[in-house]
C-alpha cells in the first residue's frame, strides 16, 4: 500500500507527478487516489493512475456489487492521467498499452 507521508517526503523540484495503482499488482490493494492528489496540487503537479492490472474490471466492480475503498478515475479532481494496458486477459497484443489523458493539452507534452 502507498505510504503518502513518505510521497510527500520525497517531493523536490525535479518531481512532476505523483504515481497511484488501482489497484497495485500482487495483492489488489486500490491507493488513495483522492489523497494523493491533494498532495500534488499545492506542488502544481499531476496524478498519474496506473490502472493497467484493472483496466478491464475498475468499470464493472460497482455493477458487480463491489465496495471500492478509493475512486481512482478521472472523476477524481486532479488525475490528470491514466493507463491500462488490453493484452491484460487477451485483449490485444502483448506489450500493449494505453495511456488516457485527462484534457488534449497534457497530450502535447
Amino acid at each position: 500500500m502507498c505510504d503518502v507521508a513518505a510521497m510527500k517526503r520525497n517531493i523536490d523540484k525535479n518531481t512532476i507527478a505523483l504515481v497511484a495503482s488501482a489497484p497495485e499488482y500482487a495483492f489488489g490493494n486500490y491507493e488513495p487516489v483522492a489523497e494523493i492528489c491533494a498532495l500534488a496540487k499545492p506542488y502544481g503537479i499531476g496524478v498519474h493512475v496506473d490502472c493497467c492490472l484493472g483496466s478491464y474490471v475498475n468499470p464493472f466492480i460497482k455493477k458487480l456489487g463491489y465496495k471500492l475503498a478509493y475512486e481512482h478515475d478521472f472523476k477524481v479532481k486532479g488525475v490528470t492521467s491514466m493507463s491500462c494496458d488490453p493484452h491484460k486477459y487477451a485483449y490485444g497484443p502483448k506489450g500493449t498499452s494505453i495511456c488516457m489523458f485527462s484534457n488534449k493539452r497534457l497530450r502535447e507534452y
